[in-house]
């Protein structure tokens, strides 16, 4: 997470965003979230569609299925554990990604006033943001598995 932040802090810098403003604080967070989610959830998902079992898609060829029936009758169920597991992963870390976004160069939102209560020496208001962004994130978590346990049947509870 250090060599993120190290070049979110550089990119800031050379786009001379923090003095100028030329971008929009929104363009930033959304800069920070993609980039602090998009390869995990890439790899985890290629690992999913590795994950489909060699003797299914040759049953599936022997019985004349086309490459489009064995991405959707094999490929997909295999990934879907795999795609739950990494945007339950994803989330938190998104959170994270947006605040440390705000706190980097916004003018606005829980980041900002984290910061901006650290200046003032205020423990609490410090941890405040940091404790609802917790608590949003354990809630999208706890939806997005009970979202998976309505999708992905089949798996067993483990």
């Amino acid at each position: 997470m250090l060599p993120l932040l190290t070049f979110l802090l550089s990119l800031l810098n050379v786009l001379n965003i923090a003095d100028t403003g030329s971008v929009s604080e929104n363009v930033l967070l959304v800069l920070v979230t993609v980039l602090i989610t998009f390869f995990p959830i890439t790899i985890t998902v290629y690992d999913g569609l590795q994950s489909a079992r060699v003797e299914m898609t040759e049953l599936l060829l022997t019985y004349g299925a086309t490459k489009r029936d064995i991405f959707f009758k094999i490929k997909v169920p295999c990934t879907l554990p795999y795609f739950f597991s990494a945007i339950k992963m994803a989330i938190p870390m998104s959170i994270i990604g947006a605040a440390i976004g705000e706190w980097l160069g916004a003018q606005s939102g829980l980041g900002y006033f984290s910061r901006r209560m650290m200046t003032q020496l205020d423990g609490a208001g410090v941890f405040a943001p940091i404790v609802l962004l917790s608590v949003v994130a354990m809630l999208a978590v706890a939806l997005v598995s009970l979202l998976e346990k309505k999708l992905v049947r089949w798996r067993g509870e483990s």
